[in-house]
């Protein structure tokens, strides 16, 4: 379906995009126009398929878990993804098909667009063109991190400092405190941390007895995240 009159719903979710920040409510209403409406069940399967190739995709409804296959075979998770965020930006640019995997978690609704679209949107826009160049910069300084995490710092502070990515991505902040409405799935986090899911059981069961953090149903609060930062990674 097309999003040739978009609704204030479609202009909020696109005003919530980091690329699109700055953008103004007409100026958003011009590019929602360049928007597909693709919805999707919960267990179902989403494909990539030829009008799919080089897409970029806008998560309007529900959450997605962007991940990919390790050479051993194991599933290495690289974001969860809600209203708001987007992916596929690299694709979009060079046309070519996105080299991850898409994991629906429950009823989904994307937004997309075209290959073509999105590099007229950049020639169109220049600071679209600044705001993805500074995103990228942010993923690669991620997969910097990712790598310094993982090759130096124990299971249980590699757990500490994925919940710390996650209320960074994620999280409402209030007085110090950070709240993750979301919690992923422990064996999603044990995939960012690159560890077992029995070990971030554990650590977040330590994080709670020591009075770091406190859960309730999904929601997940570090009750101090400088705090958090400078117990568990040395961080000020």
């Amino acid at each position: 379906m097309s999003l040739t009159n978009p609704d204030t719903t479609v202009l909020d979710v696109l005003s919530r995009v980091s690329l699109f920040e700055g953008l103004s409510a007409e100026e958003l209403r011009r590019l929602a126009q360049r928007f597909q409406v693709k919805r999707f069940r919960r267990q179902s399967l989403f494909l990539y398929d030829d009008d799919h190739e080089g897409s970029f995709f806008v998560v309007a409804q529900g959450r997605v878990k962007i991940s990919r296959l390790t050479d051993a075979g194991s599933e290495m998770t690289l974001a969860i993804m809600g209203a708001g965020d987007s992916f596929g930006e690299l694709s979009a640019v060079d046309g070519r098909v996105f080299n991850a995997n898409v994991t629906l978690l429950g009823d989904v609704e994307l937004y997309v667009m075209s290959h073509s679209d999105f590099t007229e949107v950049l020639k169109t826009y220049p600071h679209v063109s600044m705001a993805l160049i500074q995103q990228l910069t942010a993923r690669l300084r991620f997969s910097d991190w990712r790598i310094h995490n993982l090759s130096t710092r124990s299971a249980q502070a590699r757990v500490a400092a994925s919940l710390i990515h996650v209320a960074e991505e994620t999280g409402m902040t209030h007085l110090g405190s950070v709240t993750i409405p979301h919690l992923p799935y422990h064996k999603d986090l044990a995939n960012i941390a690159g560890t077992s899911r029995e070990t971030v059981s554990r650590s977040l069961k330590a994080f709670k007895a020591r009075g770091d953090c406190s859960q309730e149903g999904k929601a997940f609060v570090i009750h101090d995240i400088q705090n958090f930062k400078r117990k568990h990674l040395g961080q000020e």
